[in-house]
């Protein structure tokens, strides 16, 4: 599932309005909290990784671990950026329910 309802870029500009939402995670639930950092990573070719391999990437982490998902997924951009300098930062934080 994708969460939709937010806002702008946080701390971008001064007078932002957000929205909350509430969803019911339950045990074995995946949380991925990323930067466009990870879903923009270009190729050589300049293709972007996109949120369609993210969540392909992610979906084949069942039972990993946080930590363990968070090196698939940095691995999965990696080798799809094949070395392409990349434009902007990756950051990543995995919230797995027990």
């Amino acid at each position: 599932m994708r969460l939709e309802v937010g806002g702008g870029l946080l701390g971008l500009f001064r007078a932002s309005s957000y929205s909350q939402a509430t969803v019911a995670l339950e045990s074995g639930d995946l949380v991925i909290a990323y930067t466009d950092g990870l879903s923009e990573a270009m190729n050589l070719q300049g293709r972007l990784w996109g949120e369609d391999r993210l969540i392909q990437t992610a979906k084949k982490c069942a039972g990993l671990s946080a930590a363990d998902t968070i090196d698939a997924l940095l691995e999965a951009v990696s080798s799809f950026a094949n070395g392409a300098r990349q434009r902007d930062d990756i950051a990543v934080v995995i919230l797995r329910v027990m």
